[in-house]
């Protein structure tokens, strides 16, 4: 876990210290959490109970507060899964949400068609097929490679970048605003 947790990685969940990315737009996050906030352990671990406190044992895996598949083959992604705890579920994966909340995730409409709404809302893709929950040391937005379903290689670009999958050949894609 320090590894992904370094803050000297390129991207990081912000446990340690507050994320590099300060930029991100307010709207793609839920739960009152801001590109500001710090994050702690238990956010995400615990009991899944809400009349328990602490890490005293979790219907799910981890030791999760919520359900979260490690795994990346399709399947439906609903609201109620860990990731949308802190993340806007209408950012990511609502296909039908409005312009200006999908604007909110540099990777959707209308810089990029076929980003997170699409693959995530209509095609299933979860997020752990594409993202590293605790952190990247190589590439932004916690951006991994190397699964099957998932990304084979991903390259960042100032206004961008491009990614091969193992669904898709190379593919290009703009953000709908900068880093």
């Amino acid at each position: 876990m320090a590894i992904q947790f370094n803050t000297n990685n390129v991207s990081f969940h912000p446990l340690e210290e507050q994320g590099k990315d300060l930029s991100i737009n307010p709207l793609s996050f839920a739960g009152g959490v801001t590109p500001a906030t710090i994050l702690r352990c238990s956010d995400c671990h615990g009991s899944d109970d809400l009349g328990i406190s602490g890490p005293h044992g979790s219907q799910y895996p981890g030791i999760l507060k919520k359900p979260y598949e490690a795994r990346s083959t399709s399947r439906v992604v609903g609201r109620d899964e860990l990731c949308f705890s802190c993340h806007n579920y209408d950012t990511y994966a609502d296909a039908f949400s409005s312009v200006q909340l999908q604007q909110a995730s540099r990777f959707n409409p209308p810089a990029a068609p076929g980003g997170h709404v699409f693959h995530v809302g209509q095609k299933g893709v979860p997020c752990y097929a594409c993202h590293d929950s605790h952190g990247s040391p190589q590439f932004p937005a916690l951006i991994v490679i190397g699964r099957h379903p998932g990304l084979l290689s991903f390259t960042a670009t100032s206004n961008g970048g491009s990614c091969v999958s193992s669904c898709h050949l190379t593919q290009s894609y703009v953000t709908n605003y900068p880093r």
